[in-house]
């Protein structure tokens, strides 16, 4: 079985970025490419070239809107953050027709991020136990399948080992909508290593080069991403343009 390569990976990426990008047009919804994205829209005008991933950014608003309305298809599907088989506080747009195997673990194909910033914060102690039932959900997605053959195949009881923490998880984004204190800039509030980015981050955005496509990135993208990478515009050692992730993708 043939890997899928990094080159045809970004193309099925672009593919995915397109299918979310339209989406969020027809329906009003604001979205940036971020983190690497949105360093290599500005400095190479599409990706990064040894990137091997793609980084979007919602307000939370927005985001929340996207995973309630958004309805999968034949080739894409959304994997939503708080989920068994997703163990981040984000969600992913994949590729239905591919797959991952990574550690010999199968789980879902070629995707993108996509990450909700808030323009609310908890209070430390609201969010360091938010933060720790992250960790928790981490380590129980990963270990979800050695659980479920050490219980001999009782899935009614893999299910509730794996879906209580995420319920908590869910709940304490519940929490940051509901009971969070509004700030004047956004940020990933259950992220321990906060930056604050500017109020504007979403309000003016614009259609930049990515490869042979526009796709929306925010004004104030400079500033911003100087805040969580300094000289942006200066690429890495040559020791280190590597791809960070060590995944490989197939086809079904």
């Amino acid at each position: 079985m043939e890997e899928i390569e990094l080159c045809e990976l970004k193309k099925i990426m672009i593919n995915i970025l397109l299918n979310f990008h339209n989406f969020c047009i027809e329906n009003g919804l604001r979205y940036s490419l971020w983190y690497g994205s949105a360093i290599g829209a500005v400095r190479h005008n599409g990706f990064i070239p040894w990137d091997d991933d793609l980084d979007v950014a919602m307000p939370r608003k927005d985001y929340e809107k996207f995973k309630k309305i958004y309805k999968n298809s034949k080739n894409y599907k959304l994997l939503k953050d708080g989920s068994p088989y997703n163990c981040y506080i984000f969600s992913k747009l994949y590729d239905r027709r591919t797959y991952q195997k990574n550690n010999s673990t199968e789980r879902f194909g070629v995707y993108i991020d996509i990450f909700p910033l808030d323009n609310k914060i908890l209070d430390d102690n609201t969010l360091e136990k938010a933060n720790k039932i992250g960790n928790r959900l981490i380590i129980k997605t990963l270990i979800f399948k050695d659980r479920y053959k050490k219980l001999n195949g009782n899935i009614f009881k893999t299910l509730i080992l794996s879906l209580t923490p995420s319920i908590i998880w869910t709940n304490a984004i519940k929490s940051i909508i509901k009971n969070g204190t509004e700030t004047p800039f956004y940020l990933n509030t259950l992220e321990s290593n906060k930056v604050l980015l500017t109020t504007d981050f979403f309000e003016k955005i614009h259609l930049h080069q990515f490869e042979n496509y526009s796709f929306f990135l925010c004004d104030s993208f400079d500033t911003n991403l100087k805040k969580l990478y300094g000289n942006y515009m200066v690429p890495p050692p040559s020791n280190e343009c590597i791809p960070i992730h060590h995944y490989h993708f197939y086809y079904k």
